[in-house]
């Protein structure tokens, strides 16, 4: 049920002008249900009802809709217009700001956000501090919860891309550690640190002649390997490389992570739209 009304309330952001028709065709059914129930009535029931009668019961009607709607929209605006100001600048602007700079680092890295995945990865930052920080305090209360709902699944599917970028390169490191082992050759230092020389992005783009690579690096604790094991090595890592289903798999969870966030970006444009067109525009507060 809860989610039935978070897309509602989510539809209401994204149409108003389809919301205000939806409300008036309300109205309108209400006094029709009035009229008609008062017209059966009048044929059925046991004693007829002036046309006075219902003049009255449908101008009350209409006049406690409309008493109803005024009172209670006048409250709520003049609630809402300084905490919606407030709420635009200190949660609603960081976390679109948030939102538009992890889309800017998945553009530059077309295949992967490889960059994204080394911030988080190696460096440790926290690539939604903005978001964690109002999730964490009094502020996630004033956040609709179609939009929470948005922005915590799109966190768990930013975490889960990271979690299967790691899977994806360290399984092409155990790989190359197997057919080094495979051939008499052993890692002794570095073995646990493999899956770093396994770049994210060469990776997913399936890049060849990478196991080449790492042998001319001369890389501390990886053995010399003879000439001819390298090729033979270097062919069938290409060929793993080429047809490595964890690659697809990372692309499409990649596609899906960046289409969660912009989601949550046009969400929160749209509520900085409305509070600027319902509120900033009518008022001079700030």
């Amino acid at each position: 049920m809860e989610k039935i009304k978070n897309m509602y309330d989510k539809f209401k952001l994204k149409h108003p002008k389809v919301d205000r028709l939806i409300n008036l065709l309300i109205v309108l059914l209400v006094l029709l249900l009035t009229i008609e129930i008062t017209y059966l009535y009048n044929l059925l029931g046991p004693f007829k009802i002036s046309t006075e009668l219902i003049a009255s019961l449908v101008g009350a009607t209409i006049g406690g809709i409309i008493t109803y709607y005024t009172t209670t929209h006048s409250v709520l605006k003049t609630n809402q217009v300084k905490s919606s100001i407030v709420n635009k600048k200190t949660i609603y602007e960081p976390i679109l700001k948030e939102l538009q700079d992890l889309l800017i680092e998945f553009e530059k890295n077309e295949d992967t956000g490889g960059n994204l995945y080394k911030k988080h990865k190696w460096y440790n930052l926290n690539l939604l501090e903005a978001w964690t920080r109002i999730k964490n305090d009094t502020r996630v209360f004033q956040i609709p919860n179609y939009l929470k709902y948005d922005l915590i699944k799109m966190e768990e599917e930013l975490v889960n891309y990271f979690v299967y970028m790691d899977e994806a390169t360290q399984s092409a490191s155990d790989y190359f550690v197997e057919l080094l082992r495979e051939r008499g050759y052993e890692i002794k230092e570095n073995d646990f640190h493999m899956g770093h020389f396994f770049g994210v992005d060469e990776t997913v783009n399936k890049k060849t002649n990478l196991a080449l690579e790492i042998f001319n690096d001369n890389i501390s604790g990886v053995p010399e390997v003879e000439n001819e094991d390298q090729q033979a090595i270097n062919e069938i890592f290409n060929e793993y490389i080429l047809n490595n289903d964890k690659v697809d798999i990372l692309k499409n969870k990649r596609q899906i992570t960046i289409e969660s966030i912009e989601d949550c970006k046009e969400v929160v444009e749209l509520i900085i739209i409305t509070i600027i067109n319902k509120y900033e525009r009518q008022n001079n507060i700030f």
